[in-house]
């Protein structure tokens, strides 16, 4: 077997071996130890916590744009000064990472959208709120921020 399939198997091995002792999962450093109920995750919850993953920023469904906007070719989605640009073939669900988002409250979401020449032809915002994720449940990481938008007929942004 080649360095690259030794690599690869071992790698498996040790994420089963992982995942059978509980770590480094989530809850894993939460102290739980032998017969307090905490089977290695979640701060004193008697259950395990899942290994879900998160990230937080705006999640944007852009599926109607080429609908509402025949001629944009290009798109730039924004939550607050982070951006991402997308081409004519990624309208669809689209997403922009925003790792400096920490609490609740109201976002600025903004999009520019471009024809084939790179000129603007629309241009809106919103504001909205972000809402708490925990994938893993109370008490288990990650904790996320997640702002979700679509698109009216016009293809302006909305809530």
């Amino acid at each position: 077997m080649s360095r690259a399939g030794n690599a690869s198997v071992l790698a498996v091995a040790a994420a089963s071996v992982l995942m059978a002792i509980g770590g480094p999962g989530c809850g894993s450093d939460s102290g739980g130890g032998a017969g307090d109920g905490n089977q290695g995750g979640g701060p004193q919850t008697g259950r395990a916590c899942t290994e879900i993953g998160c990230e937080s920023g705006v999640f944007a469904d852009l599926s109607g744009l080429r609908k509402s906007i025949p001629d944009a070719s290009r798109v730039e989605v924004c939550l607050g000064s982070s951006c991402e640009t997308f081409d004519r073939g990624q309208f669809s669900y689209t997403s922009v990472v925003d790792r400096r988002l920490k609490a609740e409250g109201m976002r600025r979401v903004s999009m520019v959208v471009f024809n084939d020449s790179g000129k603007v032809i629309s241009r809106s915002s919103v504001r909205t709120p972000s809402v708490r994720s925990q994938p893993n449940g109370e008490g288990c990481p990650p904790v996320c921020f997640q702002v979700a938008v679509g698109l009216d007929s016009e293809g302006r942004l909305v809530r």
